[in-house]
């Protein structure tokens, strides 16, 4: 089965030089980029790169795009002359441009075909926007990303999904790219996976060490289209201890680190012991007219003394049935 960055004053100066240099890099975009394609353009907006990169150039990027063909949508780009052990990656956001702090990538690694870079992006729905750019590594020199680029699906051709919708959304397999500390990272302590799992071969740990009675951590595999295409009606989650009890509790975010964003805890804690069990939470908390702005879950975990607790198997609620059990 594919199962499939606090605020102060020199955060603040960091920020606004990130925004600046972005508004820059989109006005070089305006410049230099050729005219867009059907369905498919560059971001113009200031944008945050994952695992912290920033664009250091446009140069070489211009050919690259996205479109439906043979009812996939492909992404291809140019060779500008790589040498034979470079490795290019496509990174891939599902959603309109923005939340740009807590958005869920997922990367595939393109192939070289002669002259030119593709790799095929599942889209679960012809309608739901996708966000790419490129990474681009040359053995012995620092790596490098394209600008960014939106494709609207059905404009660039395609009628179709390219994958059914799938409601599972994380069981830890490939890592956890879009999880993170939430709020006071706890001292002495990595946010890690363990061999333990519900099922697979990885769950994630969250260690709470002597001296804090809670820790949280988040998520951005939740976002708001899960609710408004797919009518998605809640979250479960297999959680367990290495020993003794702890107590959790959900809080959904919408437009997470803007001005807009609003939080919205979910419920009572619940309480799980060493055995695996599942929890359950909906999204009913949310108001209707923001659920299409979720873009960060955050799970808090609670215990009396130092503890482990393990999550694995995250996935939808709604009207279809997840034989997870």
């Amino acid at each position: 089965m594919n199962r499939q960055p606090r605020w102060g004053r020199r955060v603040r100066s960091v920020i606004c030089a990130v925004v600046l240099l972005g508004a820059a890099a989109a006005t070089e975009l305006d410049a230099q980029m050729p005219a867009t394609t059907p369905g498919d353009a560059w971001v113009e907006e200031p944008v945050v790169y994952p695992q912290g990169w920033m664009l250091a150039t446009t140069n070489g990027f211009d050919s690259l795009r996205s479109e439906g063909v043979a009812g996939k949508l492909k992404v291809s780009w140019n060779d500008p002359g790589l040498p034979t052990n470079a490795t290019v990656r496509v990174w891939h956001s599902l959603g309109e441009p923005g939340h740009w702090q807590a958005r869920a990538w997922r990367s595939s690694p393109a192939t070289r075909r002669i002259a030119t870079w593709d790799v095929t992006v599942p889209v679960p729905h012809p309608d739901l926007p996708m966000v790419y750019f490129l990474e681009v590594n040359r053995p012995g020199q620092s790596t490098n990303v394209s600008p960014l680029r939106v494709c609207h699906p059905r404009e660039a051709g395609l009628e179709e999904i390219t994958r059914p919708f799938w409601p599972f959304l994380e069981g830890f397999e490939e890592g956890l790219d879009n999880w993170r500390w939430h709020g006071v990272a706890p001292a002495g302590t990595v946010l890690g996976l363990h061999t333990n799992a519900y099922n697979g071969y990885a769950s994630l740990r969250v260690p709470v060490p002597a001296g804090r009675r809670t820790v949280t951590v988040a998520t951005t595999v939740v976002q708001g289209w899960h609710l408004e295409l797919f009518n998605a009606r809640g979250l479960g989650l297999w959680v367990r201890t290495l020993g003794g009890e702890a107590a959790l509790r959900w809080t959904f975010i919408t437009d997470y680190g803007t001005t807009n964003q609003m939080v919205f805890p979910a419920g009572t804690a619940q309480t799980v012991g060493n055995r695996w069990e599942k929890l359950e939470t909906l999204f009913d908390v949310i108001p209707e007219q923001h659920r299409g702005q979720l873009d960060l879950v955050a799970v808090e975990v609670e215990s009396r003394g130092a503890a482990e607790v393990l999550l694995d198997n995250l996935h939808l609620l709604g009207r279809w049935r997840l034989d997870l059990e």
